[in-house]
């Protein structure tokens, strides 16, 4: 049980070092970095939404439990109607690219193959470049995945104002709106005597 009340690790404060920080690091560091910080805004994202008390919410949220894992609250979200698809499949896409560079010990980068074409298979460059918000197509796979990543970060900390109001109220006990049993109610229905 947390001793104290859960906080979120990333703050407006800390961003600007974290971004920093994330610009000058390997590809494999950047993909395990960005996963790593969406899957910390997705639970930010749940846990505004969630009505539970914090020491419930410890217990969802922990590595074992059911929303310990980063697919799990990416498919969560979506089923609360949280993300859009295009998220949910974006998000999965990251969540891929992320597992292929932790697991496999070497040989990796954006340009590889496999995840040079996961890359392009984001869908937020296109969709920014529609809107007129990016002028051209990224060159670099790399870049693909950090323009995905940095929209996804932003509009999942967007999500969060946007949960806390259809956050449902706490679930009232039925017993406290039924009122009370009395034996004479039921003298007067059909059979009773």
């Amino acid at each position: 049980m947390p001793k104290k009340p859960w906080q979120p690790s990333i703050t407006f404060e800390t961003l600007g070092d974290f971004v920093t920080e994330f610009n000058h690091e390997t590809d494999r560091a950047a993909a395990i970095l960005a996963a790593s910080y969406l899957d910390h805004e997705l639970e930010v994202l749940l846990r505004a939404y969630m009505s539970a008390n914090d020491e419930l919410l410890y217990e969802l949220f922990k590595n074992d439990a059911p929303l310990g894992s980063f697919s799990a609250k990416i498919r969560t979200a979506y089923a609360l109607g949280l993300i859009p698809e295009s998220d949910y499949i974006d998000l999965n896409i990251i969540r891929g690219i992320c597992n292929n560079f932790a697991h496999k010990l070497h040989g990796l980068s954006f340009e590889t193959d496999s995840i040079r074409d996961r890359c392009r298979n984001l869908r937020i460059p296109a969709k920014l470049m529609e809107t007129g918000y990016m002028a051209a197509t990224p060159s670099r796979a790399r870049d693909y995945f950090v323009t995905s990543f940095g929209f996804l970060a932003f509009t999942l900390q967007l999500r969060r104002v946007e949960a806390l109001g259809k956050r449902p109220a706490p679930a009232e006990e039925y017993y406290d709106q039924v009122p009370p049993f009395n034996e004479s109610d039921n003298d007067d229905q059909p059979g009773s005597k």
